[in-house]
């Protein structure tokens, strides 16, 4: 017996929409503006700050991030410094789909930071960009 072209492109079309694959959402493709503060070890100042540089630069490199805005701020606190960062991630996903590279100097951002006085570490998440008006 011949199987009609027809038959089989609704087959293929039948199995292709039972695949498991997750459904992207349209806020996956959002942009995602995040605060985080980290709590950085005494005398890891330094190095802490060159890795944020050098992070900085790869998100805009690879177009990970929204050029502003961008901001850091930083202030002492009993232990060491407390710095907290500011920026807009181009979309939710976007720390999900960061290359192993990113992810290795992520690591090695904890290793420059502490838990202190009951914060994580690292501590943050999405925040809101509330306008001033004219």
């Amino acid at each position: 017996m011949k199987s009609s072209p027809l038959i089989l492109g609704l087959a293929l079309v039948f199995l292709a929409g039972c695949t498991t694959t997750k459904p992207v959402s349209k806020d996956s493709f959002a942009p995602e503006t995040v605060m985080v503060t980290y709590h950085v070890k005494a005398g890891s100042e330094v190095q802490f700050e060159q890795l944020l540089r050098n992070l900085w630069q790869i998100y805009t490199e690879n177009h990970m991030v929204r050029a502003k805005p961008h901001l850091i701020l930083q202030d002492a606190e009993k232990g060491g410094v407390r710095v907290t960062e500011i920026f807009t991630w181009v979309s939710h996903d976007m720390p999900e789909q960061a290359p192993e590279s990113v992810h290795t100097l992520w690591q090695q951002m904890h290793s420059f930071c502490e838990s202190r006085d009951g914060h994580p570490a690292l501590d943050g998440g999405e925040v809101q960009i509330v306008p001033t008006g004219k």
